[in-house]
Formats: C-alpha cells, sequence, structure tokens
C-alpha cells in the first residue's frame, strides 16, 4: 500500500503534563505530515487527550440542526407516529452513530446529549407532560439506556467464534500463585493478548465495551 501524504496526520497521544521531548516529524517522500490535535475518523472525533467532549459537541451540533425539520413537519400538520418516526430515522441515529467506541462519557456529557430527545419529543408533542411521560407515551428509552443495550448487542456479536474480533475478548486471569497478596480476595485481573488490560481512567475513557460478560461489569480496552 502507498500512503498519500495528503491524507495522512500525526497525532501524539502523552499523558504527561510536562514533557519537553521534541519528537522528529513523520515524512513520507518529500512531504513533512501535518501534526494535529484532533481529527475526524470514519465520523468519530478522536482527541489528543483521549476524551470525548468535542465529539460529544460535534453530535449535539448536528442533531440540534436536524430538529428543526421537526418543527416544520408539525407546521405541516403532519401525524405524530410520524414525526416520531422522522426523529428516530435521522436525528436519534447521529446520537447513536458509533457508541460502542465513545459510550464511557461523563454525566454531564451524557446529559447534554439527552437534552437533544427531550426537546425532540417537546417539539412532536407540545404540552406540560414531563420528559419521562413522554417517553412512557412514545414507548421510548432514555438514550443512556439505548447505549448501553447497543454496546451489550454489539458485544454479544463480538463473544461468536465466527467474528473478526472474537480474537480480542480478554479472558479473565485464574492463575493460582503460592503468595498472600494484599488485594488477592479482590482480583478482577483480565488478560487481553495475554497481558492484564490497562485499568486507568484515561485508558478507561477510549474505545470501551460495557457488559462484556453479562454478570461482571468492566471495561475493555482496544
Amino acid at each position: 500500500m502507498k500512503l498519500n501524504p495528503r491524507k495522512c496526520k500525526e497525532m501524539v497521544i502523552d499523558p504527561l503534563e510536562y514533557n519537553t521531548t521534541v519528537l522528529r516529524p513523520i515524512i513520507i517522500g518529500n512531504t513533512i505530515i501535518e501534526k494535529v490535535k484532533k481529527y475526524k475518523l470514519l465520523g468519530v472525533i478522536l482527541t489528543d487527550d483521549l476524551k470525548w467532549k468535542e465529539h460529544t459537541a460535534y453530535i449535539y451540533e448536528k442533531a440540534c440542526k436536524r430538529l428543526y425539520s421537526l418543527r416544520v413537519l408539525r407546521k405541516a400538520g403532519v401525524e405524530v407516529k410520524n414525526m416520531l418516526k422522522v426523529y428516530l430515522a435521522i436525528i436519534r441515529a447521529i446520537l447513536e452513530y458509533a457508541v460502542p467506541v465513545w459510550q464511557a462519557i461523563p454525566e454531564y456529557l451524557s446529559q447534554k446529549i439527552e437534552s437533544v430527545q427531550t426537546r425532540a419529543l417537546k417539539i412532536i408533542k407540545p404540552g406540560e407532560e414531563s420528559y419521562e411521560e413522554l417517553l412512557r407515551l412514545f414507548n421510548v428509552e432514555k438514550l443512556q439506556s439505548r447505549r448501553e443495550k447497543l454496546c451489550r448487542q454489539y458485544m454479544g456479536k463480538i463473544k461468536s467464534p465466527n467474528h473478526q474480533l472474537n480474537t480480542l475478548i480478554p479472558q479473565q486471569d485464574d492463575r493460582k500463585h503460592e503468595y498472600n497478596l494484599r488485594n488477592d480476595n479482590n482480583r478482577n485481573f483480565y488478560l487481553l493478548n495475554n497481558r492484564p488490560y490497562c485499568r486507568t481512567k484515561l485508558c478507561g475513557d477510549f474505545f470501551t465495551f460495557k457488559y462484556i460478560n453479562i454478570h461482571r461489569h468492566f471495561y475493555l480496552i482496544f
């Protein structure tokens, strides 16, 4: 494969607060590859701090712009059930794109995304009903619950032996030893490629999947 320098970007992920290391630029042919702090890859915005604030802001703004279509449909007298279908097809789909990648977001970002659905349902049916009442009326789940369900379904597919990512599923480390360790009673080690996976919060917020084991919740780092 021959790389196209114009389509290549360099992103340095460095968790150190103070780092004086100067890295040499990457050069392909006679072209120096541009160094970036964020980059959109397959519709997902990645940043060098491994956080999802930029991506959630992107999908929030994109989804909010499409709320205008619901207002136009309401003024045109479209039935509520058809307006709901439009919301599910062209607005909620944006808020759930590539969910297994960025599901582990802080509560304030989750609430920000949830506010889009709140606004959408109130546009579809204006009135005094609360958000919870509208959810029951339209038989719609909260986006947080939806994201967890989608992640669970995706991980269920990966568990299939024929899935391309099946070999990446970690196995619990049941190796025995003769030493008395301080945290031995609370062992929660999982092996990924025969190595314990990283459990720091920085890594835990990046490329995570939940519910790989139905009886245990933890994060899998890819």
